[in-house]
């Protein structure tokens, strides 16, 4: 079996043959990023702390990540600015554990744009909140960011979700985005509830 292997890198240290490697990945598997897209500013805004998360398979770059962290009347969040796992290595996990890899104690909220329900899938999963519990119709939680790609994968992916569970999101027009901001979930509660399970076993 290949190795898996993620390593994180601080805004610091992402380099331009960082950025190089993100935006092939980006171009091959989701829209095209261009010299002049102002993509690498949107995901390293420079009044924020950031962070590039990759994930390599058998050496080879299998999927990415970056997230930037503010302060907002004391609470921290934790903004997903772009995640892309390639096609060749979907529906393995990897994008659960790019989110995952992200989490920190300080959080309190996390948030993430796609126009990709498996995106929103491992967001929902990685940062521990609920998502399907309605149907919706129409578009419910979305942000018109003018990002024409083409919708025929993510179309898909959503018609196989809808087999499975209560879609809440609905339906996402052209240029259109899913946007997704959700609770961090204590790990602190979590312990205490482990703590108290164990004294009364």
């Amino acid at each position: 079996m290949p190795l898996i292997l993620f390593e994180s890198f601080a805004g610091s240290e992402i380099t331009d043959v960082i950025l190089e490697h993100a935006s092939k990945l980006f171009s091959e598997n989701y829209g095209i990023w261009g010299k002049d897209s102002g993509r690498a500013e949107q995901w390293l805004p420079k009044s924020a702390m950031n962070l590039y998360t990759k994930v390599t398979v058998g050496g080879q770059l299998a999927g990415n990540v970056f997230c930037s962290r503010w302060v907002v009347d004391g609470k921290t969040i934790c903004w997903v600015t772009q995640l892309v796992v390639s096609r060749n290595y979907r529906e393995r996990g990897l994008a659960s554990g790019l989110l995952t890899s992200l989490r920190r104690e300080g959080d309190d909220i996390y948030g993430i744009i796609s126009s990709h329900p498996a995106a929103c899938l491992a967001a929902t999963k990685s940062f521990g909140s609920e998502l399907f519990d309605r149907v919706s119709h129409g578009i419910v939680s979305g942000v018109n960011t003018h990002f024409m790609v083409d919708h025929r994968e993510p179309l898909e992916a959503l018609v196989l979700v809808r087999e499975t569970w209560n879609w809440p999101l609905g339906d996402l027009p052209d240029g259109h985005e899913y946007l997704l901001i959700l609770p961090a979930k204590s790990r602190r509660s979590r312990s205490r509830s482990l703590s108290r399970i164990a004294a009364t076993s």
